[in-house]
């Protein structure tokens, strides 16, 4: 909650000082590259049930090679990197559609954004549910929630009205909700007792795609707007 804080304060200034925003997506990765070079060193006796796992003195640099050697590693960071790279894209696209296409105020932009997100706090409920009840595996949910996530996505923006556009955007949250915590529950089933590795290098490897979106969408305005 304070870095996504940090970071807005930083747009609003940057623009004042007449600096670049991306300055601080640069600060953030920074910040993430000296924490993991930290851990790298770091024993895995301070890192809890992982040190029994792997033997006692052992380097965490040895519990990363052995998550890394896995190829369902790479398979979920590769999902999760599209998933970020599609959800955030679109979060920052959207809204800048919107005000050129429908001719909306920033107003209403934040009100179009907001019920995506009530629409992923409305998918988890509903698919906690469902998945307590029936035993569905992951990657069914990820593939059929993914597909419908990119079609509610493709008929936001070509929604012809401002209403149509917030009921599939939010249709387009729900489907979205899913993808995140089944990552995480197929990562889980497969790192038992390696999970906190496995759980760190997937949010790093994955988070490239959320920051990717937003760079791309922006910098592909200020493109535009240059052009």
């Amino acid at each position: 909650m304070i870095g996504p804080a940090v970071l807005g304060w930083w747009f609003v200034q940057a623009d004042r000082w007449q600096m670049s925003w991306r300055l601080g997506f640069f600060a953030g990765a920074g910040v993430m590259g000296v924490l993991l070079v930290w851990a790298l060193f770091m024993r895995s006796e301070s890192m809890g049930g992982e040190g029994s796992q792997s033997g006692v003195g052992t380097a965490a640099a040895s519990v990363m090679k052995d998550v890394l050697g896995s190829p369902v590693i790479y398979v979920a960071s590769l999902l999760g990197f599209f998933h970020g790279l599609a959800q955030a894209g679109m979060l920052s696209f959207v809204g800048q559609l919107y005000q050129t296409k429908h001719y909306i105020d920033p107003a209403r932009a934040a009100l179009f954004l907001s019920v995506n997100a009530g629409g992923v706090l409305g998918g988890r409920l509903l698919f906690s549910a469902l998945t307590s009840r029936w035993k569905i595996p992951e990657l069914v949910v990820i593939t059929l929630c993914a597909a419908g996530e990119t079609a509610a996505f493709l008929a936001t923006i070509g929604s012809p009205s401002y209403l149509l556009g917030i009921l599939m955007f939010t249709l387009s949250g729900v489907l979205v909700s899913t993808i995140g915590p089944s990552l995480s529950s197929y990562l889980g089933g497969r790192f038992v007792g390696r999970t906190a590795t496995a759980f760190a290098l997937f949010a790093g490897l994955s988070n490239v795609g959320a920051a990717g979106g937003v760079l791309f969408c922006g910098g592909y305005r200020q493109s535009s707007r240059g052009g």
